[in-house]
This record gives structure tokens, C-alpha cells and sequence, in this order.
């Protein structure tokens, strides 16, 4: 079945990904700096899990990267997201007045990644 996917394309993608994050540590950035590396580590990831073909377990070579990618995509996610959130809160609004820093929406998706780890 992985003949019909590049999966080596797609494990030196996520090697990239890991390479590039791995030494990134939350704790030292501002609130500012903490967006930004938000916004780049989703572009990041997304630009290699959008061409995953998420094959089933038993079709992936043994060397699969994709869980070590996905872990270290949600830890640092979700390291990132509160000085990231407060940073779009104390800075950003919408028609409404300032954006909240939390929605319903957002405390959803951080407990989709917390229940991943």
C-alpha cells in the first residue's frame, strides 16, 4: 500500500518539523513572540499533516515520525497558547469590543490535544 505515497517525502517533512521545534522553549518568550511562534508552528505542522495519506499503523514503515511530530505539536501548542491568547486579548477587536481571550472554541481544541498526549 505505501507504494502508491511518498512516504519518505513525508517522514523527512515531519523530521523538518521536529528539527525545527524541538528546541523551542515556550517559557523564554514573550506574549507577542508566543503568537507568533503559534502561528508558525500550525503552519508548520499543517504543511506536512495535510499531505499524510494517515495510513493505517501496519502499512508505515517502523521508523514513523508522525506520532513524535504530533506529540511535540500539541505540547507545544498547548505551552504557547495562554501568553498567546492573552496577547490577542489585550491587543485584538472585533465588532463586539475586545476579543475574549478564551472562547468555547478554543477550551475545546485544548482539551482535543491535552486528551492526545
Amino acid at each position: 500500500m505505501t507504494a502508491f505515497w511518498d512516504l519518505t517525502a513525508l517522514r523527512d517533512g515531519y523530521a523538518g518539523f521536529i528539527a525545527l521545534f524541538s528546541s523551542l522553549t515556550p517559557d523564554r518568550l514573550s506574549e507577542s513572540e508566543a503568537l507568533t511562534a503559534r502561528l508558525l508552528l500550525v503552519h508548520a505542522y499543517r504543511f506536512v499533516l495535510l499531505r499524510d495519506p494517515r495510513l493505517p499503523v501496519e502499512h508505515l514503515p517502523a521508523d514513523w515520525n508522525a506520532p513524535e511530530a504530533r506529540a511535540l505539536f500539541c505540547r507545544l501548542y498547548l505551552a504557547l497558547t495562554p501568553a498567546a491568547e492573552s496577547h490577542v486579548a489585550a491587543l485584538c477587536e472585533g465588532t463586539d469590543g475586545p476579543l475574549p481571550a478564551t472562547t468555547e472554541a478554543s477550551e475545546h481544541r485544548r482539551l482535543a490535544l491535552l486528551s492526545s498526549l
